[in-house]
């Protein structure tokens, strides 16, 4: 009897329990779609929607798109807008809203998936011509506002809707920005630009080499030049630098004709470059306008200074040896000639504006440090109060110093540090590098202080410093001066390595008698040049047993005269 009641109980729960069920189901209608719309500025992304009779609060939720599960952000209770400021660039966002009344979801929708407005990014700024430019940048959906810069700060220079805007730099602007219109945009990076340049004068250094001093705004720039053989004849672009000086090395060719000498001076003509900038070309100039003085610098290398039975004792560069004999008859064929010998220190000073040359300067270098330079050629310099430029190879003169030769052999015999340190104080010799330790010809794939064919500046830069590190600081404990000067063991050397030295901490570069340093053998300058990646490199003659320094000289003598008849 008590199983049927329970089995009778039970069916009539399930009954009740069914019932209940579809009356729920039947009574609770699905929840309505709802638009829901999103509108992305730089910053925020806004929804609306419209709002739903009947409901008492929105719920909120949203997603990446990477992201599987929508996360709750808020509930809305009033009005049908909600801004959300918490998202970033570069993500896309889906959200979806639901509309309550009570606990029952009576609405409810998606939006379609958006991003932020990425910011403007400006792309070009180009000079047409004086205060005319034109800027773009890589949104041409919106209207963009570009803003500009100068002393009094940040204004507004124009707006666009095309991503492009010609405007007249009336207020002087030196950097520009973009943003897009609206009070919460994002203004871009700003882009710097300048005015009209100008060739400030043109000046042949020789036969072969032109150099241009360049008039430009301030700001670093790199220039680019052109050449035409007529004002209005067709420019090719002929190189760049990022100095004011700019040296155009002619070609072989282009210097062949000399018959018309006035009518073929070319026309120069360059224009600056910056980062996404353009400037517009200078007016053309001739060669020869505003055409600056010249100043020579020839310099004359030296190795040892030996007696005639020393001198049949080696065999070593033999050509190289002269006697000290020889070497009075140099110094007094100078002075007899109005030469005064200087420094690569005073050279540098005076690029640097500092004091001037003397007449017709000239540089008496002398390579490695050997004895004979001390037992022969300095008591000579100091006789005819004159000066040299001596190049020590540092790891030589450590060695000598730490073995204190017998003397008796001084053609293989170098200097130690106390009798480098006596020739400078006597104010007679210099003191400058021949290197630490890459007087070697050839070691790590390369030969001497030069970067071997396959490396750059940059990739030399690291064993140049090591080594500069080394031997300017022996120098200057030793002497107590500055090391301005190195110069090229072997006299190899290339623009890379150039560049190396220099970065290394070096003013000036001293290398062989190869027309690949300049054409002129006599390292002509300018003033107003300085100190630049050509004022800064010398072009330095041989001084051979066979050729005495009145035949080193001779076809500088030569022109030096002409030069006084003509001008």
């Amino acid at each position: 009897m008590a199983q049927r009641i329970r089995i009778a109980f039970a069916a009539a729960l399930l009954i009740v329990c069914v019932l209940f069920q579809s009356g729920c189901t039947a009574d609770t209608p699905e929840p309505a779609e709802i638009a829901v719309t999103a509108e992305a500025t730089e910053r925020t992304i806004s929804l609306r929607w419209d709002a739903v009779d009947g409901s008492d609060r929105c719920r909120l939720f949203r997603k990446a798109r990477e992201e599987s599960d929508f996360r709750f952000i808020c509930d809305v209770t009033e009005g049908t807008v909600y801004t959300d400021e918490y998202v970033v660039q570069g993500i896309e966002y889906v959200y979806k809203l639901k509309a309550y009344s009570g606990a029952a979801i009576i609405a409810e929708g998606l939006c379609t998936p958006i991003d932020l407005l990425g910011s403007p990014k400006i792309t070009a700024i180009r000079q047409i011509e004086g205060k005319k430019y034109t800027v773009e940048w890589d949104h041409h959906d919106r209207e963009c506002v570009v803003y500009g810069k100068n002393s009094s700060g940040w204004q507004e220079i124009g707006r666009s809707e095309t991503g492009l805007l010609q405007f007249e730099n009336t207020k002087n602007c030196t950097e520009l920005s973009v943003s897009s219109a609206g009070a919460d945009a994002i203004r871009s990076e700003a882009v710097s630009f300048c005015g009209s340049p100008a060739i400030l004068s043109a000046t042949a250094l020789d036969s072969h080499t032109n150099a241009m001093e360049l008039g430009a705004p301030n700001g670093e720039w790199r220039y680019e030049l052109a050449r035409a053989e007529a004002e209005d004849g067709v420019y090719t672009t002929v190189g760049s630098t990022d100095s004011r000086m700019f040296y155009d090395i002619l070609d072989t060719e282009d210097t062949e004709d000399e018959e018309d000498a006035e009518s073929a001076l070319p026309w120069y003509r360059f224009r600056c470059l910056g980062d996404r900038f353009v400037g517009a070309w200078s007016e053309p100039v001739q060669l020869g306008t505003n055409a600056k003085d010249i100043f020579y610098v020839p310099v004359i290398v030296y190795h040892e200074f030996l007696t005639a039975e020393e001198f049949d004792e080696t065999s070593d560069f033999s050509d190289d040896v002269i006697t000290p004999e020889a070497f009075e008859s140099d110094l007094i064929w100078l002075q007899a000639h109005g030469y005064s010998t200087i420094t690569t220190a005073a050279l540098a000073e005076c690029l640097e504006g500092g004091a001037p040359l003397p007449e017709k300067p000239v540089i008496l270098s002398i390579d490695d440090g050997k004895y004979s330079v001390y037992r022969a050629a300095w008591p000579l310099l100091m006789k005819y109060g004159m000066q040299a430029s001596l190049a020590v190879i540092g790891a030589m003169i450590d060695e000598a110093t730490e073995k204190q030769p017998e003397r008796e052999h001084s053609h293989e015999d170098y200097c130690t540090w106390d009798e480098i340190k006596e020739m400078h104080d006597s104010g007679a010799m210099e003191i400058t590098s021949h290197t630490q330790n890459l007087h070697i010809f050839n070691h790590d794939g390369r030969q001497g202080a030069n970067c071997s064919p396959e490396e750059t500046s940059e990739q030399f830069l690291p064993a140049a410093q090591a080594d500069a590190k080394i031997i300017i600081a022996k120098i200057e404990e030793v002497t107590g001066s500055p090391v301005t000067t190195m110069v090229y063991p072997y006299s190899l050397r290339s623009a890379e390595a150039d560049r190396a030295w220099f970065a290394a901490g070096y003013k000036l570069l001293l290398c062989g008698n190869s027309g690949s340093v300049h054409y002129s053998r006599w390292n002509p300058m300018i003033l107003e040049a300085g100190l630049n990646g050509n004022s800064s490199l010398l072009r330095r003659i041989t001084r051979l047993e066979s050729e005495p320094v009145e035949m080193c000289l001779g076809d500088y003598e030569k022109m030096l005269a002409e030069t006084a008849l003509t001008g």
